[in-house]
């Protein structure tokens, strides 16, 4: 089984992806996985550097996998930046369910962090 997690670098996504053996990370940056797996002696090779917002880039890194796991998120207390994050999650939740949906992929766990 292979499974696309978003958030793998945060605190619940990184202890997730090290409990699974086969994965596929959608990462913004590379050097973050690569810092932290490759410290505590794990290799992650399967990697899709790209913005979970990007529909296209997260309908496309999806295929082949069976199952998705939706950890990833933007904290920021800044009540200025309120509406920009409310518009992030959406735009994301949308990009990565609505795309586990669409490819037939019906294990989907979406965690709010």
């Amino acid at each position: 089984m292979k499974i696309f997690i978003t958030g793998a670098t945060g605190l619940i996504g990184a202890h997730t992806t090290l409990e699974l053996l086969a994965v596929r990370l959608l990462v913004r940056n590379p050097k973050a996985v690569e810092g932290y797996f490759s410290a505590l002696g794990y290799n992650v090779d399967d990697l899709v550097v790209s913005d979970m917002q990007d529909k296209e880039a997260v309908n496309q890194s999806m295929i082949g996998c069976d199952a998705v796991v939706y950890i990833a998120a933007i904290v920021d207390s800044d009540a200025r930046n309120a509406k920009v994050t409310e518009s992030t999650h959406l735009k994301s939740i949308d990009s990565v369910v609505l795309s586990a949906c669409e490819l037939g992929i019906k294990k989907v766990l979406y965690i709010l962090a």
